[in-house]
């Protein structure tokens, strides 16, 4: 067992990051979570975090695109000059880790109920794909669900105060990144590099 740190912008992406390990890497263990206030919180940790990574310990990073124009383009900005140790795994969910929810279609569809040819075959496509998931609850989702997720607003909707718990269920006991992958070349890529982390330490 390879203890791990894991720092991510929030919760919900914690979980994310968490069920991936579980599948890709279940040798690893998580010893420290960091995180969950938002991206500049995180930003303002990288070099703590590269510390950590040139030592002993990997450290699995996960970070929303958001605006950015490309990935690379992201972490430049958040290293700086650094140069990344190869035990600091910066992975990007492009857009919005939503996104890679959003690709395993089949289960998104069944959870939610929201039709199948609704929701997208390119999620990463999406501008806003947290905007784009409340949409759909809004229009398709009923009861217990879309009271959780969302709540009405004159300008659309907003996060409910139970959307992590929702998306949380929904992450542990549905969601599975080995199909999602197929419609998330940034999820791929997030998979495969924490695989090989732990392989490379068998």
């Amino acid at each position: 067992m390879k203890f791990v740190y894991v720092a991510t912008e929030d919760y919900l992406s914690e979980i994310v990051v968490e069920r991936i390990i579980r599948i890709y890497g279940p040798e690893l263990f998580i010893s420290v979570r960091i995180g969950g206030k938002g991206a500049g919180y995180l930003q303002s940790k990288i070099r703590d975090l590269r510390q950590v990574a040139l030592g002993d310990v990997p450290v699995i990073l996960l970070a929303d695109l958001d605006q950015k124009g490309c990935a690379p383009e992201l972490i430049s900005d958040w290293m700086g000059a650094l140069p990344t140790p190869d035990k600091l795994v910066f992975r990007v969910a492009v857009r919005e880790v939503e996104s890679w929810l959003m690709a395993h279609r089949e289960s998104f569809s069944e959870y939610f109920g929201i039709p199948r040819a609704k929701l997208s075959l390119a999620p990463e496509d999406l501008m806003n794909p947290k905007q784009t998931l409340l949409n759909l609850v809004r229009r398709h989702s009923v009861g217990d669900i879309k009271r959780d997720v969302l709540v009405e607003r004159p300008g659309g909707p907003m996060q409910g105060l139970n959307y992590n718990s929702r998306l949380t269920d929904y992450v542990e006991n549905c969601w599975d990144p080995r199909i999602a992958c197929a419609h998330a070349r940034s999820l791929a890529r997030a998979c495969d590099r924490i695989a090989k982390l732990e392989e490379s330490y068998r």
